[in-house]
């Protein structure tokens, strides 16, 4: 799967193997072409390192490069287990658990995932809620400005609370 996608992604990008080599060297993570020629020949095997400067000199998510979102067959995590690409990714995410691991350990240990998401999300309503009231004042309606300002202060305080989760 990594090896068709990093392929795919380079050629899309009209890059060489030695042009994204250098692209992955530059970000600190020296790579030659030839081993971007095995990657993709599926004759070297992708290390976590590897996946990760790889989507980032590519600009692209990591799991793109290995999840089958295009297709509707289950991905082989192991050889026992295949997943759905969609399910994977929620497990990923810390969303949910795979099929038959839905244990108290595994939703005592995706917390934290869970915690950033909220955080994240809270961060992202407090941004937008203050770009309203910018949009509100610029307009100069009263009312408008006040109803802003309260979504601001709300969105701020939503946040306030998922930091102080987060942070216990």
């Amino acid at each position: 799967m990594v090896a068709e996608k990093v392929r795919k992604l380079r050629r899309e990008r009209e890059w060489s193997q030695a042009q994204l080599a250098e692209a992955v060297t530059r970000l600190g993570h020296p790579m030659h072409q030839t081993a971007i020629a095995k990657i993709e020949a599926k004759q070297r095997k992708v290390s976590v390192d590897d996946l990760l400067v790889l989507a980032l000199a590519l600009d692209v998510p990591p799991p793109l490069l290995f999840l089958p979102f295009e297709k509707d067959d289950d991905l082989a995590l192991t050889p026992t287990t295949a997943i759905f690409p969609w399910r994977v990714w929620e497990w990923l995410h810390g969303e949910e658990p795979l099929p038959d691991r839905d244990t108290p350990e595994w939703h005592w240990g995706s917390e934290p995932a869970l915690l950033y998401s909220e955080v994240r999300d809270a961060q992202k309503r407090a941004n937008s809620a203050r770009l309203g009231v910018r949009t509100a004042e610029y307009e100069g309606d009263h009312e408008t400005i006040s109803k802003a300002k309260r979504r601001h202060a709300d969105a701020l305080l939503a946040l306030d609370a998922a930091l102080r989760e987060m942070a216990r």
